[in-house]
């Protein structure tokens, strides 16, 4: 039985998993410098520790956000060709 990170594939490419606040729409947390395999892995952890009721979490591209910042929905490709 194949696991569902088996089809995530790494692309060279470092990223940052962060956690957004839906009410305020800020930066909580961020967990830095992540292949993409491991950035799946720490969203499906997260997901599963702290749950989706107030926050949800993605990755972006290293660097794009720290704690704190407001985040603006750039996904990892638009903030390569901001």
């Amino acid at each position: 039985m194949a696991h569902w990170l088996d089809e995530v594939k790494d692309d060279g490419n470092l990223y940052d998993v962060v956690a957004v606040d839906i009410d305020s729409n800020s930066i909580l947390w961020v967990e830095p410098k992540k292949t993409a395999r491991n950035a799946e892995a720490v969203i499906g952890m997260a997901v599963m520790r702290q749950g989706v009721e107030d926050r949800f979490f993605t990755k972006v591209a290293h660097g794009t956000y720290k704690q704190g910042d407001k985040y603006t929905g750039q996904t990892p490709v638009e903030a390569d060709h901001a």
